[in-house]
Formats: C-alpha cells, sequence, structure tokens
C-alpha cells in the first residue's frame, strides 16, 4: 500500500516545528519524523510506504503512520494512473474548433470535437455520455452562468473533465476533475481566481478587471468576456490544449495553468479546494 502526504507548508524554527495543510495544522515534535517532513519538502516527493517508515522508526513505524493518518497529514494514495483512451471536446468556438480538428490529425485516441452556442446550453447537450471518456471543455467566449451549469452537468453524470477558459486577458485550465475521486472541481477553481484577482484590486488600490466584472454582474449575469485570437496566439492556445491530453496521474490530474495571452509566458500551480465546495467531502 502506497500512501502520500497531504501537499504542505513547513515552519520550523529552534523551537518548534509546524506542518500546514488545506486541512489541519499540526506541530510536531519527534525528531525522526521532523527529519521525514524535512526530507521529503526539500525533495518533493509526497508518496511513500510502510516500508520507508521502518527504515526510520522500526517498530514504532505502525504507530507513526496512523499518527499521519489520524492527524489529516497523509492518506492512502488509491489514485490509479490511466490512459485517456477516448476524449470528446466541447467547445463554444468555431475557430477553436476548426484549429483543434486540423492540430489534431494523426491523435492516436480516438476523439470528437462538439461545437455549442454558450447563450443556449441545455442538459440534452450532455445526456448518455461516455463514462469511460475524458471530456475537455473550450470557453471563448466566457460566461460563468454557463460555465457553472456545465460544471454541474458534468459532476451529476461522473465523468472526468476540465475547463479552458477566457477571462482577464488570459487562457485559465483547471485540473481534471471527477465527483468520485472529491478532488476540486472547476466551480472551486473560479472562486480561488476570484478572490485572487479581487485581492490583487485592494492591494494595488487600482480598479481592476474583476472589478469591472462584479459591476457588470450587479446588472446582468449574461455578460461574455472573449478573446480575438490571431494565428500566433491561436497556435500557444491549441499547444496548451495538447499538453493536456497526456496519461493521468497524480500530477496531471491536480495541474492548473494560466496563458497570459498578453506575454505568452504560461503559469503553473496545484488545484486547492474551495473551503465551501462540497465536491471534496
Amino acid at each position: 500500500m502506497k500512501y502520500k502526504l497531504i501537499p504542505y507548508l513547513m515552519y520550523k524554527n529552534d523551537e518548534v516545528t509546524v506542518i500546514q495543510n488545506e486541512k489541519t495544522t499540526c506541530i510536531i515534535t519527534d525528531t525522526n519524523l521532523i527529519d521525514f517532513f524535512t526530507s521529503n519538502d526539500e525533495n518533493y516527493n509526497l508518496t511513500f510506504t510502510l516500508e520507508d517508515l521502518k527504515e526510520r522508526y522500526g517498530d514504532n513505524a505502525d504507530s507513526c503512520l496512523d499518527f499521519l493518518l489520524n492527524n489529516s497529514l497523509a492518506v492512502k494514495d488509491e489514485f490509479t494512473p490511466r490512459l485517456i483512451n477516448r476524449l470528446y471536446f466541447f467547445t463554444n468556438s468555431k475557430e477553436i474548433a476548426s484549429s483543434l480538428k486540423f492540430n489534431l490529425s494523426g491523435l492516436h485516441i480516438p476523439y470528437d470535437i462538439i461545437t455549442f452556442d454558450i447563450n443556449m446550453v441545455s442538459a440534452e447537450l450532455f445526456f448518455n455520455l461516455d463514462k469511460k471518456a475524458v471530456y475537455y471543455v473550450v470557453l471563448n467566449p466566457f460566461n460563468y452562468k454557463q460555465y457553472s451549469l456545465i460544471a454541474n452537468y458534468l459532476k451529476e453524470n461522473n465523468v472526468i473533465h476540465k475547463f479552458c477558459f477566457y477571462y482577464n486577458y488570459s487562457f485559465y485550465f483547471t485540473n481534471y476533475h471527477k465527483a468520485d475521486w472529491h478532488n476540486p472541481c472547476p466551480l472551486c477553481y473560479f472562486s480561488h481566481l476570484e478572490g485572487s484577482l479581487r485581492s490583487q484590486s485592494k492591494l494595488t488600490g487600482n480598479i481592476s478587471f474583476q472589478t469591472i466584472i462584479d459591476l457588470i454582474y450587479t446588472k446582468t449575469t449574461y455578460f461574455n468576456t472573449e478573446a480575438i485570437l490571431d494565428n500566433f496566439k491561436m497556435i500557444c492556445l491549441i499547444n496548451e490544449i495538447i499538453e493536456d491530453i497526456t496519461a493521468l496521474n497524480d500530477y496531471t490530474v491536480k495541474l492548473i495553468k494560466q496563458l497570459n495571452m498578453k506575454t505568452g509566458k504560461t503559469d503553473y500551480d496545484i488545484a486547492i479546494p474551495w473551503e465551501v465546495c462540497p465536491c471534496h467531502e
């Protein structure tokens, strides 16, 4: 059996060592355990086995494992890496659909590209979904109300899915989500994004993109944000999408991205749950 440490921050000085993750904050006093967290932090290796603990703790390895599990510092690593065997793209952009069709020619994975009107999303679009397939939704223009509708349809079907959407002069890529994985969902992602953009506005004291969007949403929830894509920007976007078509493992499932359309730079991070969202319960 493999186990994994929940991604954590480590605060350490001469007096105390504190481990903090999304679920708990814990003071560590055992020197071997401090070394264990320190070495994993330096190597960013979160996976371990009982045998790894026995090398450090000997006969006390079982009690150490119980401590890690009972204090929400580690969990069983039950995620099974899997290949993408079937892929469905949903997009409201004919230009993106056309570019995907051209650039995915020769892809070894069977795929379909479905286009739809962002202002006319209905549950019928997501009837009888293939439970073994992966669903990739690309939105340009972006509308939050329709985004949340699609996210909920896919969540209710319990299929693997992720989103790419245009917002704040960037294309944002959510992590892969499936309801019974209980990992961060697309609504978690967008809530963190909104919160981050609002915080930036408060820190700088400037009117931001999010400030303007908030003002518009007080009048209407049907406002769309859209990128005008020339050939170069389209290539940048399609390349990022193609990079996501890979085997799903513990890292690729958690990966989130931001493609800045002004600079062409891509930033990467790991998805975290939104505290009030029930998806991780």
